[in-house]
C-alpha cells in the first residue's frame, strides 16, 4: 500500500479544480492528479507512476458491492468477484460505481474490492524460474509511465462505454487558419439516434464499394437504429450481442464485408 501522502491544490479556477496527491512505496513514486469541473459527476485522474517494484504488481483498489461487469469486445459480461484475476476492456463496474482507463486490461477482486491492474514487475519472458536467472534478465513496466482513468456513476452499459470511448478516442485538433474552399465550419460524418449504439469503424469498403459502418448495441439488447452515414440516411433492426455492418447503400455485410446473401 503506497503511504506518505503530499498535497498540492494545483487548479482552483472556474474551468475545473485538481488537486494532486503524491504516495510513495519504497522506490517507487506516484502522482495522482484529481480534477472535476463544475456540474460534472465524472472524477478525471491523471496518474504518473515512477515504478522500481520488481516482482510486483501495482493495483488500484475501489469499493465493490455485487457483481462486476466488464467490457468485452463488442460486449460487456457479468461476473461475480472472488474468480481471480480476469480480463476485462475499457471500463469496469460494481455496483454504481463506474471505472473507465486507457491502461486496464485485467482486474481481480479481494476483500470486497475492484482492483484495475495497472502494471507489473515481472522479468520479461521467465520461463526458466529461480534457479536460472541471473544478471541479464530485463524487468517489465520499470521507469515512469503515464495513465489516466475516470471514475463515474455507473447506470447503464452504453453510459459506461461512452465514458471510455469519450476517454479513449480524444478529439484530433489541427491548427489552421483562415482560407477560402467549399466546406462548412462544421461536419459531422454520421449520426445515430439510438445512444445505446456505439460505432466501431467508420471505414472504405474491401472492394472499393463505397464506405462501411460497424456498430452493436452497448448493452446487449434487441434494437432499432436510424443512421445517417456521409449524407446516406441507413435504418435496421439488430438482435442482442450482434455486431452489425452496413454499407452506405443499406447492404449488410459480415465482419469479412462480403454481402449478407452471399455468405455460405
Amino acid at each position: 500500500t503506497f503511504g506518505q501522502p503530499e498535497f498540492f491544490v494545483a487548479e482552483t479556477g472556474a474551468v475545473r479544480a485538481t488537486l494532486w496527491i503524491t504516495t510513495r512505496f519504497g522506490a517507487s513514486a506516484i502522482r495522482r492528479e484529481y480534477s472535476i469541473a463544475p456540474g460534472s459527476d465524472r472524477l478525471n485522474v491523471k496518474m504518473t507512476v515512477d515504478f522500481h517494484e520488481k516482482h510486483r504488481t501495482l493495483k488500484l483498489a475501489f469499493p465493490a458491492e455485487g457483481n462486476i461487469t466488464a467490457a468485452i469486445p463488442y460486449g460487456s459480461i457479468v461476473r461475480p468477484q472472488n474468480t481471480g484475476e480476469e480480463p476485462c476492456g475499457w471500463w469496469l463496474a460494481a455496483g454504481g460505481l463506474g471505472f473507465a482507463s486507457d491502461f486496464a486490461c485485467g482486474y481481480d477482486t479481494e476483500n470486497g474490492m475492484l482492483r484495475p491492474t495497472v502494471l507489473r514487475g515481472a522479468i520479461f519472458a521467465d520461463h526458466f524460474g529461480q534457479s536460472t536467472r541471473d544478471e541479464f534478465c530485463e524487468y517489465m513496466d520499470m521507469g515512469v509511465g503515464v495513465f489516466t482513468y475516470v471514475i463515474f456513476p455507473y447506470t447503464t452499459p452504453a453510459d459506461a462505454e461512452r465514458c471510455a470511448r469519450t476517454l479513449n478516442t480524444p478529439a484530433i485538433v489541427y491548427s489552421d487558419s483562415f482560407h477560402h474552399g467549399p466546406l462548412g465550419q462544421t461536419y459531422s460524418g454520421f449520426a445515430s439516434d439510438n445512444d445505446s449504439v456505439a460505432i466501431t469503424a467508420i471505414k472504405g469498403s474491401e472492394d472499393g464499394e463505397g464506405a462501411v459502418i460497424r456498430f452493436f448495441d452497448a448493452g446487449g439488447a434487441d434494437g432499432h437504429v436510424s443512421l445517417t452515414l456521409l449524407g446516406n440516411r441507413l435504418e435496421t433492426d439488430y438482435r442482442h450481442n450482434e455486431i452489425k455492418s452496413l454499407r452506405t447503400d443499406g447492404t449488410e455485410v459480415d465482419l469479412l464485408e462480403f454481402p449478407r446473401e452471399k455468405r455460405q
